[in-house]
C-alpha cells in the first residue's frame, strides 16, 4: 500500500510529544507516533481528537486519512477525510498529492487530484513521481502514454537531480516504450554514481543484449564477477551471455553456410532452431518456411514450424501442420498428434 504520510511522520520521531495530550496539536503528535509503531486504530483515535478539538485542523484529516486506510479497507471513512480537508484547502498542492496517492477514489480521479497537485506547485517532485508511476500502473496503457510516463520523470529528474531512483524508473519506462539506447544511458550514469549496484549492473546487462551489444554485456559480467565472485545472479548472468555470444557465433557460421549454399534447406533448419533460441520467432518461421519452400517432404521443417504457430495461439495451422509431418514419418509429430 502506498504510504506518501510515514515520511512525515519519521521527521518527527524525535521531537518531544506528551504522553498524556490536552491540546489538538499534542494530539496530532502523538496520533503520529502511534502510526509509526503501527498502532493505526490508536492514531484514528488521536487524530479524531485532534479534529474535535480544532475542526478546522486540514493536516489532522489528511492523516486520518491515511490511518483509516489501514483499519477500513473499503477506503470510505478515509475518502471522506480528504474530501473534508479539500473543502478547508482547495488549494492545498500536499492534500492533492496525497489524495492522488493513497488512489482511494480510483485511478482516473487519482491522476486529476495528481495533475492538481502540479498545478497548485510545478515544483513539487514527488507528483511527477507519483503520477508516472499511477500511469505505469495501468496494464492497459498504450505506448503515448507511456511516453508521458518518460516527461513526468524527466521533469522529476530536473527538480531533484540527486535522486538515483528516479533515473532507474525512468529506464524501466523507456525500455517499455523501446527505447532501449537512452534506457541504457540512464543505467550508466547510475552506475558511475554507484558503481557496486549489482542489480543496475544486471539490468544494463539485459538492456546490452537486447540491444546486441554482446561485448559490452560480456565485460559488465565480468567486472561484476570480480568484484563479487560469490554473487550467483552474475554467475548465472554470466553464463547467459556466453552462452547467446556462442549461439551468435553459431549463426554466423550458417549465414556463411546459406551464402554458399542457398538451397540448403537442412542449413536454414538448422539456423531456425537458432534464431529460436535467441527468440527470434520472426525469423525463425522465415527461416523454416524458406526449407519447406526447398524441400517440401522435409518433415523436420513442418514439425518445428507447428510448434511455433502452436505456441503463437494459432493452433488450426500448428496442426496441418503436423499432419504434414507425421505424414512424413517424423516421431515426434505422431506423439504430439497423439493428444488430439
Amino acid at each position: 500500500m502506498n504510504d506518501p504520510i510515514r515520511s512525515y511522520c519519521e521527521n518527527v520521531l524525535d521531537s518531544d510529544f506528551k504522553l498524556d495530550p490536552v491540546t489538538s496539536q499534542e494530539f496530532f503528535d502523538r496520533g503520529n507516533k502511534f502510526y509509526l509503531m503501527f498502532e493505526f486504530h490508536d492514531a484514528v483515535l488521536d487524530f479524531t481528537r485532534a479534529i474535535e478539538l480544532n475542526p478546522r485542523f486540514t493536516l489532522a484529516y489528511v492523516h486520518r486519512a491515511q490511518a483509516r486506510r489501514y483499519v477500513d479497507f473499503k477506503g470510505q471513512e478515509a475518502s471522506r477525510d480528504y474530501f473534508k480537508a479539500l473543502e478547508l484547502e482547495p488549494n492545498n498542492s500536499r492534500i492533492h498529492y496525497y489524495f492522488g496517492a493513497s488512489r482511494l477514489a480510483g485511478l482516473d480521479s487519482a491522476s486529476v487530484h495528481l495533475t492538481k497537485s502540479i498545478e497548485l506547485d510545478p515544483t513539487f517532485y514527488l507528483a511527477y513521481l507519483e503520477r508516472a508511476e499511477l500511469t505505469l500502473s495501468d496494464k492497459n496503457g498504450r505506448d503515448s502514454q507511456y511516453k508521458t510516463v518518460v516527461r513526468d520523470y524527466d521533469v522529476a529528474i530536473s527538480l531533484c537531480p540527486n535522486n538515483i531512483e528516479l533515473y532507474i524508473r525512468r529506464a524501466k519506462a523507456l525500455e517499455i516504450i523501446g527505447e532501449i539506447n537512452l534506457a541504457i544511458k540512464d543505467y550508466e550514469y547510475v552506475i558511475t554514481l554507484t558503481p557496486d549496484n549489482d542489480s543496475c549492473c544486471m539490468q544494463l546487462v539485459e538492456l546490452r543484449l537486447k540491444a546486441g551489444e554482446l561485448d559490452q554485456a560480456l565485460s559488465l559480467c565480468r567486472m561484476c564477477l570480480e568484484r563479487n565472485p560469490h554473487n550467483y545472479e552474475v554467475k548465472n548472468k554470466l553464463t547467459k551471455v556466453e552462452k547467446i555470444i556462442l549461439i551468435k557465433h553459431g549463426l554466423l557460421e550458417i549465414d556463411n553456410e546459406i551464402l554458399k549454399f542457398p538451397a540448403s534447406f537442412e542449413a536454414y533448419h538448422r539456423r531456425s532452431l537458432i534464431k529460436i533460441n535467441l527468440n527470434d520467432q520472426v525469423g525463425a518461421l522465415q527461416d523454416l518456411n524458406k526449407a519447406i519452400e526447398l524441400n517440401s517432404e522435409y518433415a523436420p521443417a513442418y514439425y518445428q514450424r507447428a510448434v511455433l504457430k502452436m505456441n503463437s495461439d494459432d493452433l488450426q495451422a500448428g496442426l496441418i501442420d503436423l499432419n504434414y509431418a507425421a505424414q512424413r514419418g517424423n516421431i515426434e509429430a505422431e506423439e504430439f498428434l497423439k493428444n488430439f
